[in-house]
């Protein structure tokens, strides 16, 4: 009877308490709610460092266009080879692809340039990347800097209380009430 209720994980069976229909036990449930702050503080954490590597890639990639800059050629091969070099370099560094390398210098500046309030949020730990990716995604089809800006303070607004699934669902209507022909 004590061993009724086993976990088989390899070669030892691990005795588990039987499942209480009344949940946790005070002892779990403390434990449940110390783990539950130790994963939003850790979150909030992870989201800084995010935050971090946005900003580190988009100076990666203002080095980059100011060497294109002064590159002055006109064929696009030779334009792209400063991008192309540096994302080529970060992608030995870091065990990545080159080309997913580029997207994320390429979004990275995007970000800190058109949208550098959802950067702050989410360094200040109040959203998730995913949410961050939500904006980037719904929101480049507005031209307009201004309209864009008050487009992401809504976003904002809303993405510090919603999932990211609901939010890209909302910024992207919002979008297209805000401009309507670039969807």
């Amino acid at each position: 009877e004590k061993f009724k209720y086993i976990l088989y994980r390899g070669p030892m069976p691990i005795p588990l308490s039987p499942p209480s229909p009344r949940g946790p036990s005070p002892d779990e449930g403390d434990r449940l709610r110390a783990l539950v702050a130790e994963t939003r503080a850790v979150t909030a954490d992870v989201a800084r460092l995010q935050a971090t590597l946005i900003r580190r890639r988009a100076e990666v990639m203002q080095i980059a266009l100011a060497e294109v800059a002064r590159a002055g050629s006109r064929a696009s091969r030779e334009r792209e080879m400063p991008i192309r070099s540096t994302a080529l370099e970060i992608a030995v560094a870091t065990k990545s692809h080159d080309l997913t390398v580029q997207r994320e210098l390429d979004d990275a500046y995007t970000l800190t340039e058109k949208f550098s309030s959802t950067v702050d949020a989410l360094e200040s730990g109040r959203i998730t990347l995913r949410h961050v990716q939500a904006v980037l995604e719904t929101g480049g089809v507005i031209d307009d800097d201004e309209t864009r800006r008050g487009w992401e303070e809504v976003v904002l607004s809303r993405a510090e209380r919603d999932s990211p699934a609901r939010v890209r669902a909302f910024a992207r209507e919002l979008a297209e009430s805000v401009q309507p022909e670039g969807m």
